[in-house]
C-alpha cells in the first residue's frame, strides 16, 4: 500500500514539474529588460570597475522597476561600500523605484548607526511611496526617537509619502503626551498628504490650542493642506479663534486654512475682518483672499469696515469690496452712499467710482436724491467720467424725476465742448432732439463766449 501512495506522490510531483516546465516555455512572460538585458545582466554590471559602467547599471535597474527585486542584494553590497556620489544616488534611486522588494533592507538601514545610512533610507522609502507602508512602524520610531533633526524630518517627509497606511500612526503621534518635536513632524507629515490626510482633520484642530506655537502652526498648515477635504463641524470655529494666535505664522495659516472653504467659512467674517488691522501685511493680504473667496455674504460686514477709523481696515474692507465686482457690491454700495453718516458718504463714493463705467448708472440714480449732499457726490462722479457718462446722462434727460432731468443737464454742461458730438447725434432721435437742442446752443454759446473773452483787443 505504501508503494502505491510513494508512487501516486512522485507522478504528481512529476506532472508539477512538467507543467511548471510548460508554464515557463510557453505561457510565462519574458523577464523584464532594459536595452534588450535582462535585470540580472545589469546586476552583474554592479561589481564592474568603472564607475560610469556601475552606474549605468544601476539607473538600468531602476528603469525595470519592481521585476528587478532579486537585484536587490546586488545593490544593497554596491552601497556598502561605494564612494562614487553619482553611482551612489543612481543605486539608491533604483531601490526607491524597485520597491517592495528593499523595504526589508530599508528598515535595517533606518537603525544603522550611521546617520547618513538612515537619511538614505528614509529618502529610499520615500521614493517608494505607498509600497513602504509595511515601514510605517520603524520610520514612526526614527520619527520620536532619532536624535538627528534632520532625520526625524526625512522620516516625516517619508511618512507623508507613503499617505493614507501612516495616517493613523501619525494621527496618535499628535497627542500632547508626545514630545514637541514629535508632534510637529506628525503635523507636518499630514500635512504633506494633503487631501489624503483628512481623517486626521479633527486632531489637527485640538492641535491648533497645542502649547508650543511650531505645532499650532504645523497644524494650521496641514488644514490648509486638506483644502475642502478637512472640513470638519469644528473647523470654521477653531479656525476662526486660531486668527487671532500670538503666532503671526498660526495667523496666517489659520486665514489660508479658511480661504478654501469658500462660502462656508461666512462665520469667520468677523474674525478675519479683524486681521485687517493686524500689524503683519502678509495677514491683512491672507485674511481680504479668504473674505473674497467667501463672497457676497462678507459685503455688509465689509460695509461696517470700511466705515472704521483706522489707519488699514477701510482701505483692505474697500479692496475687497472691490473684488466682489459691480454685480454683487454695487447695489449695498450705493445703498450706503445714500444711508451713511455725512463723513463716510465721501468714501462710499469713492469706492462707487471705483467700479468704473459699470457705476454710472447707480450716479444717475443717486441725482434725485433728497440729501443734497449725495446729490454733489454723485454730479461730481458723473462728471469725472466725462464723455464716458454721456450717452447714460443724455437718456436721463428724459427721465421722469424733474431733478434727475436737470441735474444731468447741468452734469453735461460741465463736460461742455466734449459732449457736443455725442448730444448732436443724439439730436438725431425725434425722442431726444427736443432735450438735447438747447444744451448744444448753450454749450456752443458757452464756448463762442469764452473765445470772445481770450481774444486780444483791437488796437
Amino acid at each position: 500500500m505504501g508503494k502505491w501512495i510513494a508512487l501516486i506522490v512522485a507522478v504528481l510531483l512529476a506532472a508539477g514539474v512538467v507543467a511548471l516546465v510548460v508554464y515557463q516555455v510557453f505561457f510565462a512572460p519574458p523577464p523584464a529588460t532594459h536595452q534588450g538585458r535582462t535585470a540580472e545582466q545589469w546586476a552583474a554590471d554592479l561589481t564592474a570597475p568603472g564607475a560610469a559602467t556601475r552606474r549605468r547599471a544601476c539607473e538600468a535597474l531602476a528603469a525595470i522597476g519592481p521585476d528587478a527585486g532579486d537585484a536587490v542584494a546586488g545593490l544593497l553590497d554596491l552601497l556598502e561600500t561605494e564612494r562614487h556620489r553619482g553611482v551612489r544616488d543612481a543605486g539608491l534611486k533604483a531601490l526607491g523605484r524597485i520597491g517592495r522588494p528593499a523595504v526589508p533592507a530599508m528598515k535595517r538601514w533606518l537603525k544603522s548607526p550611521q546617520a547618513g545610512v538612515r537619511a538614505e533610507a528614509c529618502d529610499v522609502l520615500a521614493a517608494m511611496g505607498d509600497d513602504a507602508r509595511s515601514a510605517v512602524g520603524t520610520l514612526m520610531w526614527v520619527l520620536r526617537l532619532d536624535k538627528d533633526a534632520r532625520i526625524r524630518a526625512a522620516a516625516a517627509t517619508a511618512l507623508g509619502k507613503i499617505g493614507r497606511h501612516a495616517v493613523d500612526d501619525l494621527e496618535d503621534g499628535l497627542d500632547a503626551d508626545e514630545g514637541e518635536n514629535t508632534r510637529e513632524y506628525c503635523a507636518w507629515a499630514l500635512g504633506q498628504m494633503g487631501e489624503t490626510a483628512a481623517p486626521a482633520a479633527e486632531s489637527l484642530l485640538e492641535s491648533l490650542t497645542d502649547e508650543s506655537d511650531r505645532v499650532r502652526y504645523r497644524a494650521a498648515w496641514a488644514l490648509t493642506q486638506m483644502k475642502q477635504a478637512g472640513l470638519t463641524a469644528e473647523s470654521v470655529p477653531r479656525l476662526s479663534a486660531a486668527l487671532s494666535d500670538e503666532s503671526p505664522a498660526v495667523r496666517k495659516a489659520a486665514a489660508a486654512a479658511l480661504g478654501h472653504y469658500g462660502p462656508r467659512a461666512a462665520g469667520a467674517i468677523p474674525a478675519l475682518i479683524e486681521r485687517f488691522a493686524d500689524e503683519k501685511e502678509g495677514i491683512r493680504a491672507a485674511a481680504a483672499d479668504t473674505i473674497n473667496r467667501i463672497g457676497p455674504a462678507a459685503i455688509p460686514a465689509l460695509l461696517e469696515a470700511v466705515k472704521r477709523d483706522h489707519e488699514q481696515v477701510p482701505t483692505v474692507a474697500a479692496g475687497c469690496l472691490l473684488a466682489m465686482g459691480p454685480e454683487a457690491a454695487i447695489p449695498p454700495v450705493e445703498k450706503m452712499l445714500r444711508q451713511a453718516a455725512p463723513e463716510h458718504r465721501p468714501l462710499a463714493a469713492v469706492i462707487l467710482r471705483r467700479f468704473g463705467r459699470e457705476a454710472i448708472p447707480a450716479f444717475i440714480r443717486l441725482l434725485d436724491d433728497p440729501t443734497p449732499e449725495v446729490g454733489r457726490l454723485a454730479a461730481d462722479a458723473l462728471e469725472w467720467y466725462s464723455t464716458g457718462a454721456v450717452p447714460q446722462l443724455i437718456a436721463a434727460l428724459n427721465d421722469p424725476d424733474r431733478q434727475r432731468r436737470e441735474a444731468a443737464g447741468k452734469i453735461i454742461e460741465r463736460i461742455g465742448l466734449m459732449a457736443l458730438p455725442q448730444l448732436e447725434e443724439a439730436a438725431g432721435d425725434p425722442e431726444l432732439r427736443e432735450a438735447v437742442e438747447p444744451l448744444i446752443k448753450t454749450i456752443k454759446a458757452a464756448a463762442a463766449g469764452r473765445s470772445a473773452a481770450s481774444a486780444p483787443a483791437p488796437s
